[in-house]
């Protein structure tokens, strides 16, 4: 059951990292996925939520009770992170993955159960947009910003922990010479959507190792910034360089709405953010959200042309560049001139 987006008007601000060094580089919550798809692999309801900072630290907080269950020391700065079951994956600049498995973890700082070198750094072409661990357990796909989709499987070893691997096991490339900025992985785990700087969206099919669709609104060629899938796998959410979102019917194939749009001739748009950079929907897929400078707004799905809520932050002048929302912690958000970590949840009765 989602919590209806005018409750969400308590805001408050943590700070669960310890170092001095502001700004936080990637967000994800374990929530953003679903039950797995294979029921032998460790999935414990925990809701927790990660954090990437620019001290090269993750960070796993457990909402609930307020404290980190798990600090992960990385090589370098992080790009993108994923947390899903017991495994907390992340993407980092010089083009490595690194894969931990905190099911025993006590909070000291272990080292990786699995590290590979994707996508050597070589110049920006190079860099990993988006990270995913699959609803299998087995496997995560990561989007490169030259044009590819690599999936990979976790190889591990129970008995012996030091023979785990990560191995390349597809490479997926368009036709043409194509750029990725973004990307994201179906619930389901058989397609994967990656966006591109002329505002299209590619869904690659895993079946059958093919990109089955292109998706364009029209003859826009706005960059798109961010990319998401609705946890029901209904509709795609896409933040573009303009600052507008744009949402897609995944059956359907086609754009059905196009929000937070500036009228220029209105000088009066409390309502319109500027600086969006994320968008996320709500675990029951029932709302999307989008945040930007000062605070977030909330559509309700199907009901494209009101805002259901428009939520601002105590300082309005705070660039949330990260969004995510769960089911009892409400919207969570961070910033990447920020050390604080903001929440917009129910006020207590």
């Amino acid at each position: 059951k989602s919590t209806a987006p005018t409750a969400l008007a308590k805001f408050s601000t943590q700070a669960w990292h310890a170092t001095t060094c502001k700004g936080l580089t990637a967000l994800q919550s374990q929530e953003r996925h679903g039950p797995p798809v294979v029921a032998d692999i460790s999935h414990d309801d925990k809701k927790w939520i990660v954090t990437a900072g620019k001290d090269k630290t993750l960070c796993v907080y457990d909402p609930s009770q307020q404290q980190v269950v798990a600090t992960l020391d990385t090589t370098d700065k992080v790009t993108c992170v994923d947390l899903y079951g017991s495994y907390v994956a992340a993407a980092l600049t010089n083009g490595t993955v690194q894969v931990w498995d905190i099911r025993n973890h006590n909070n000291n700082a272990a080292p990786p159960l699995a590290v590979g070198t994707i996508s050597p750094d070589d110049d920006d072409n190079n860099k990993i947009v988006s990270l995913d661990l699959h609803p299998n357990g087995r496997h995560l796909v990561v989007t490169v910003a030259m044009g590819r989709v690599i999936l990979i499987r976790i190889n591990t070893n129970d008995d012996d922990s030091s023979n785990t691997s990560l191995q390349v096991v597809s490479v997926f490339q368009p036709p043409s010479t194509t750029a990725y900025t973004a990307g994201r992985l179906h619930p389901d785990g058989l397609v994967h959507v990656a966006a591109t700087p002329e505002g299209t969206l590619q869904l690659w099919d895993f079946n059958s190792k093919t990109l089955a669709a292109t998706f364009q609104d029209g003859s826009s060629t706005t960059e798109i910034v961010d990319v998401q899938v609705s946890p029901n796998g209904y509709h795609i959410a896409s933040v573009h360089a303009d600052s507008t979102v744009r949402v897609w019917d995944m059956r359907k194939q086609k754009c059905l709405a196009v929000l937070n749009q500036k009228n220029d001739n209105d000088n009066n748009q409390p309502q319109h953010l500027s600086d969006v950079t994320s968008v996320t929907f709500d675990p029951a897929g029932k709302y999307v959200a989008y945040s930007g400078l000062g605070g977030v707004n909330v559509v309700t799905v199907k009901e494209w042309n009101a805002i259901a809520a428009a939520l601002s932050s105590s300082d309005k002048k705070t660039a949330w560049s990260g969004v995510v929302w769960t089911t009892h912690n409400g919207l969570v958000l961070h910033g990447a001139k920020q050390r604080q970590v903001g929440f917009f949840q129910q006020e207590e009765s």
